[in-house]
């Protein structure tokens, strides 16, 4: 019974496959679908009736090779155009480039696409001035190029947006002051964006050292953002987004993010917002504990060791080793009573004596006990 059953619905099957294949080859030879009676045709626009001088309206498209091949435009024929998506037979010019589907029997066309000639299209390069408010909804911005006058750009659904970092962008993501090309045409309604792009101007990674003036840490549930706030040496504060993603790390006795102490911020700058965004967070302890405590044992306990005991006992203790000790053990005397007697003498004033008495001693006492 079941092997019936799979028999039965095998046979189906194969029935099945077998209509579908027979209508579309009626479809295709009564010239509905993809057959030998569907043709294309690539190249100018040479001529377009209107419905109201022809009828039905026609569309004259002139190939490279050939013969110009009229065709019929009806309702059920799709007209897109670059720039303007699905449009009408009033938007095509002559001049326009265009590819064409039609049937080469009724020749009435099912699809034709439209480019703008080379000659109409512009680019520009330069610094948004305005955008419309708000930008979500604007239709234009004017532009300021680096050669000529203030040109005023249109924008519409098929303009496309280009965003370092970014995807999906749109004319929200644009601000005055933002640098940017733009590849336009010309229409009747004026210059038509096919293309914006914008031009990174300021470094994409930046690091901060300063003080902290304000923080916020970001959430999880929900998640929120938070911001931290540092002013450098020259009084010059700047923000950044903080996210859940931030590292934050602490040197110095340092356990908490507080205003008050100094911290490194390494941020990413987010070319669509200009917002940077701090990816690693450095903070270190109190400026009380780094002046007052690291830096005072430095100076006051160290350097007061050196210089105190240290070059006291080097001055005091070596230096008086050195001279009287030393050296009178070196010379068994006689360098003694030289350097204790003539350089004391000297020391204490009596350097009239070191002439008259020391210098007698000098030749007359030491010497007859070197010799003798």
């Amino acid at each position: 019974m079941k092997r019936i059953v799979k028999m039965s619905l095998l046979m189906a099957a194969v029935a099945a496959v077998a209509l579908t294949t027979i209508a579309t080859a009626l479809a295709n030879e009564s010239g509905n679908g993809p057959g030998p009676n569907h043709a294309e045709v690539k190249g100018i626009i040479s001529a377009v009736g209107e419905a109201a001088t022809s009828t039905p309206a026609t569309v004259t498209i002139q190939p490279v090779g050939g013969p110009a091949v009229t065709l019929k435009v009806v309702a059920s024929t799709l007209i897109t155009k670059a720039g303007l998506g699905k449009t009408t037979l009033a938007d095509l010019a002559v001049g326009d480039r265009a590819e064409a589907k039609y049937d080469k029997d009724s020749m009435e066309a099912s699809k034709i696409s439209v480019s703008h000639p080379v000659a109409k299209h512009r680019g520009y390069e330069g610094t948004i001035k305005s955008i419309a408010s708000p930008a979500l909804t604007s239709t234009s911005f004017v532009l300021t190029p680096k050669k000529g006058g203030d040109v005023t750009i249109n924008v519409n659904a098929q303009t496309k947006y280009k965003v370092p970092g970014l995807k999906d962008a749109s004319l929200s993501n644009f601000k005055a002051g933002d640098k940017v090309s733009v590849l336009t045409v010309e229409m009747n309604s004026g210059l038509m964006a096919l293309d914006v792009h914008l031009i990174p101007g300021k470094p994409v990674h930046v690091q901060r050292v300063g003080t902290i003036v304000a923080y916020t840490a970001a959430t999880d549930t929900p998640i929120t953002a938070g911001s931290i706030t540092i002013k450098d040496k020259k009084g010059a504060s700047s923000t950044f987004v903080v996210t859940s993603g931030t590292k934050i790390k602490f040197k110095h006795g340092a356990t908490a993010v507080t205003p008050g102490y100094k911290a490194t911020v390494v941020a990413r700058r987010n070319p669509a917002t200009d917002q940077y965004t701090a990816a690693e967070i450095l903070v270190f302890g109190p400026k009380a504990n780094k002046d007052d405590g690291l830096k005072g044992n430095k100076d006051d306990g160290l350097k007061g060791n050196k210089d105190d005991g240290l070059k006291g006992n080097k001055d005091d203790g070596l230096k008086s080793n050195k001279d009287d000790g030393l050296k009178s053990n070196k010379d068994d005397g006689l360098k003694s009573n030289k350097d204790d007697g003539l350089k004391s003498n000297k020391d204490d004033g009596l350097k009239s004596n070191k002439d008259d008495g020391p210098k007698a001693n000098k030749h007359d006492g030491p010497k007859a006990n070197k010799d003798d």
